[in-house]
């Protein structure tokens, strides 16, 4: 099963968080990071995506769709 890439930018966009506020709220140095894992170019771990559903107050489910 993948993260359907584009899902996650629509969930982000849906709490109106920019992918600077993510990073942030992700204790990231930067939002390159998001960027990548929004367009498929990498994965995030397992611990990033739990941060991501706290974040986004979103299930696994919501995330793998």
């Amino acid at each position: 099963m993948n993260i359907h890439a584009n899902n996650l930018k629509a969930i982000r966009i849906s709490k109106g968080l920019t992918q600077k506020q993510v990073a942030s709220l992700m204790e990231k140095q930067c939002e390159d990071r998001i960027s990548e894992w929004e367009q498929g170019k990498r994965m995030p771990s397992v611990q990033n995506l739990l941060k991501l559903c706290e974040i986004y107050k979103a299930s696994l489910a919501d995330i793998y769709k």
